[in-house]
């Protein structure tokens, strides 16, 4: 094992949180000492993102936009969407103040910013993985493993960088509350022709389509599109949604995205990847603090992944920066936490009524599960329906956590009106009153409560 000269912040994640947190916070104070461990070795192609507009701004605050611009990402000119109707809508970014989008070689992304903080003075680790940490004298012993070989490393403070995998998160006993189980299901069709250069959201009954076109990543992928199924991970599973007959055979249901890519085969190998709403439960504790996707992820439907990843890696850096020796870190966390918290509630709203636009299926177990209307009566009076002497709880959303099914099936054994169970619900302050009554609505539907 070897050991290393200990570290101000230890960054676990190389994609752009992780990147721009080591920026930010050397942008404030060159004299820090920071590293990144990072998981892969920036080989492998990656599922193609747009990058919004004003998010060139951030990238020009870390000192990285001439390298970006040196990447051949192809200009991206709008959004398209065939949603709550089958017409398909655009929305062209000339309106904006920024100028166009980028539709991203994510390879090459990840890896530029990535140079661009060693070129900064960060150390970085590829194909490294924490395989343990404890607390020590001075903050965290880490125990990596580096190509094959352990190392040492300590460090003051961590940053859990991971993205949705929320490595770091794990080991410090933190907890993910996931809001919905969305899946993305990708395949690549090569195209050296001029293309159109607005992404693409087409609604289905399972789910939904994104369409991007992206530029060659300079290893294995040709220029061409990115077409990505989004449904729910239960869909998947119980459709093999994963083999590329089936994944070919529900392309047909959105003909817009069908049409754009022209005479195409269908692909041999289909690429899952995890797109699930979720926020970290806490955000940051005792010198360790969570960024970008690892702090809360969004639906990709929001468009605002990388943009959000980057400013969360600004505000991350600036924070440990001029937190450097805990003076005053713990206020400084806790209104970092606080923005998190708010962010999150206004996105749920947002999330919700983009789901509610679309009502073309209304049986459709995705769209009900997001659109979360609420049809219970305040005044209605429910109890628990018993079968056999026990109340078997049908399968519950992940949605609805942190209320669970056996708290509302419980109350309900009274009888006892809705509104009454919402006020007396324990989990009421933490959940809030919409999860407890769409869990209610659920229970009624699934026949284990009736209406008296």
């Amino acid at each position: 094992m070897q050991a290393h000269e200990p570290l101000d912040v230890l960054i676990v994640g190389g994609g752009p949180a992780g990147a721009a947190t080591a920026l930010s916070a050397l942008r404030e104070d060159a004299g820090l000492r920071v590293g990144i461990l990072e998981k892969s070795r920036y080989e492998a192609s990656r599922v193609g993102e747009a990058l919004s507009p004003g998010a060139v701004g951030l990238l020009r605050h870390l000192g990285a936009l001439p390298r970006f611009e040196r990447a051949g990402h192809l200009p991206a000119f709008g959004n398209s969407a065939a949603w709550g109707s089958a017409e398909v809508q655009d929305r062209d970014f000339l309106f904006t103040p920024f100028g166009h989008g980028w539709h991203l070689n994510r390879r090459r992304f990840d890896a530029d910013l990535a140079a661009d903080a060693q070129a900064a003075g960060v150390q970085l680790w590829t194909d490294a993985r924490v395989e343990s940490l404890q607390r020590c004298a001075i903050g965290w012993r880490v125990e990596v493993r580096h190509e094959g070989a352990l190392r040492i490393l300590h460090a003051r403070c961590l940053v859990d960088a991971s993205g949705r995998s929320q490595s770091l998160a794990r080991h410090v006993g933190a907890r993910r509350r996931l809001l919905d189980t969305l899946v993305g299901l990708a395949a690549y069709f090569p195209s050296a022709a001029e293309a159109h250069r607005f992404t693409l959201v087409e609604a289905c009954e399972e789910g939904w389509f994104y369409s991007s076109r992206v530029p060659g990543d300079g290893v294995r992928q040709p220029a061409g599109w990115w077409v990505a199924l989004m449904c729910d991970a239960s869909r998947m599973r119980a459709e093999r949604l994963r083999q590329p007959q089936a994944w070919w055979s529900r392309l047909q249901h959105g003909p817009q995205t069908r049409a754009r890519l022209g005479d195409v085969d269908m692909p041999v190998d289909i690429q899952s990847f995890a797109a699930q709403s979720a926020v970290l439960d806490p955000m940051f504790g005792e010198d360790w603090l969570a960024v970008g996707d690892a702090a809360a992820s969004h639906d990709p439907l929001s468009s605002s992944g990388i943009a959000r990843a980057l400013d969360g890696g600004v505000r991350a850096g600036i924070l440990l920066a001029r937190t450097r020796g805990d003076s005053g870190r713990e206020a400084e966390l806790q209104a970092l936490a606080e923005a998190q918290d708010a962010a999150t509630g206004q996105y749920l709203g947002t999330w919700s009524r983009y789901y509610q636009m679309e009502q073309r299926w209304p049986d459709s177990a995705f769209w009900r599960r997001r659109q979360r209307l609420v049809t219970l009566d305040p005044r209605s009076t429910l109890r628990t329906r018993a079968a056999g002497g026990t109340t078997m709880p049908p399968a519950w959303p992940v949605d609805l956590l942190p209320v669970d099914a056996a708290s509302l099936l419980t109350l309900c054994m009274g009888p006892a009106q809705a509104c009454g169970m919402v006020a007396r619900h324990p989990m009421r302050e933490h959940a809030g009153d919409l999860a407890i009554i769409l869990g209610l609505q659920g229970l009624l539907q699934a026949g284990a409560l009736t209406l008296q």
